[in-house]
This record gives C-alpha cells, structure tokens and sequence, in this order.
C-alpha cells in the first residue's frame, strides 16, 4: 500500500495509499477536495474515498484510485493541510505534495553513434556513443555482439563507460573494426531494466561497411 518515494517511478498500478499525519487532526475538515490531484502538469478530476485508520485520526486511507493511473506519465498529489485543522484547532503550515512517474513502456536505445577518433582512417570506428530512452540498469558486455561480415568477432577487449544517466561510450574497438568488409554491432536489449522494473525488448542493430577500394 503506498506510492513510490516522491520522484519515483513504477510500472504497477494501485487502489489506495496511506496518509499520515503528525497530529490528531479534525476528520470534518479533511474531505476529498482537501486532496488536489495533477497528471503531466494539469488538474485531474478524482473522487477517492478517505477512511480513518485509527482511533487518534491520524492515519487514513484514500481508497478507490484503481482508474487514477490510465496513461504513462508523471502524477501528482497535493494536500490542502492549510485548510486541515488539528484536533487543538491548528490549521497547518504548507501544503505538501507527492510525485511519481508510471510507466509501463520499455526501454529502448535511441541512437547509436559511431566515433572514429583515434582510427587509422576515417573509416575505423574505434568507438559507439549508445543513447537510451531512458535512464537503465544492466548495461554490460554479454548484451554486445560485434559481426564482421558473417563473421562473430571477439568483444572481451571492450569496455564500458557511462557518461551520464542515458548514455553510455563502447570503447577498445581497436581492429576489430578496421579491416574492409560489413559490420554489424548488436545490442540484446532483453538484460535491461529501467528505474521502473519494464526490460527491454527485442534487438537493436548498428550497421556500418568500411570499403577502402579506390573509384
């Protein structure tokens, strides 16, 4: 029961959440429109029910949000607690809010850019920038196949290296990829994960031909 942390993501959809307060508040002063729900940005109608959990009021449940999550996006839920009152007749301080992301779509690679800085000739890619859609886990060398015609070629000697949260640099390629013939480097995307829990899908392929014969 809950919601992610504020600013997470999840790919799970849920019927209700907890709200507690830090003091006994007044239940009369505590109704729906004291909760103010957001998707992507803009005001979203939702009629929850709200039920005391306990004998000092301070934790409740909001029932009834299994159709509050219809679409991929980013939620958001405010609480009025300037117009909740405490049991002693405190109104509160701020409003407060939570966010979360759902998703239920895969990751995927965007793009992927070859870099020849460092070849013999223009033609020898030593690297690959890899962009994907989104931040993920699971980036490693046992997702990389590296072909030479119809030749598999050997990737132990590559390595790695993040150089932010969606992108990532294969580098080491050496001659691997220097001499003539048609290359092909592919991404098994079934080992990844994004912040959310959804893997990735499928095989994305890079292809590339170095021919150094003169017209």
């Amino acid at each position: 029961i809950g919601i992610p942390a504020n600013g997470g993501e999840t790919r799970t959809t849920f019927s209700n959440m907890m709200i507690r307060f830090t003091v006994p508040i007044d239940t009369l002063t505590f109704r729906n429109n004291k909760l103010m729900w957001k998707k992507n940005g803009s005001p979203i109608s939702v009629e929850p029910t709200i039920t005391r959990m306990d004998a000092e009021a301070k934790l409740f449940k909001v029932s009834g949000l299994e159709n509050l999550m219809t679409d991929n996006g980013t939620y958001e839920l405010t609480v009025d607690l300037v117009n909740i009152k405490s049991r002693t007749g405190v109104f509160g301080y701020q409003n407060q809010s939570a966010n979360w992301r759902f998703d239920t779509q895969a990751p995927s690679i965007r793009n992927v850019t070859l870099i020849n800085a460092g070849g013999y000739d223009f033609q020898h890619n030593t690297s690959a920038e890899v962009v994907f859609s989104e931040p993920v886990t699971g980036v490693a060398l046992a997702m990389l196949q590296l072909w030479r015609d119809t030749q598999q070629q050997p990737v132990s000697q590559l390595n790695i290296v993040q150089l932010n949260d969606t992108t990532y640099r294969v580098n080491d390629f050496r001659l691997l990829t220097y001499y003539e013939g048609k290359y092909s480097l592919k991404f098994d995307l079934s080992g990844i994960s994004d912040i959310a829990g959804n893997n990735g899908v499928g095989i994305f392929e890079k292809k590339w031909t170095v021919n150094r014969t003169i017209p």
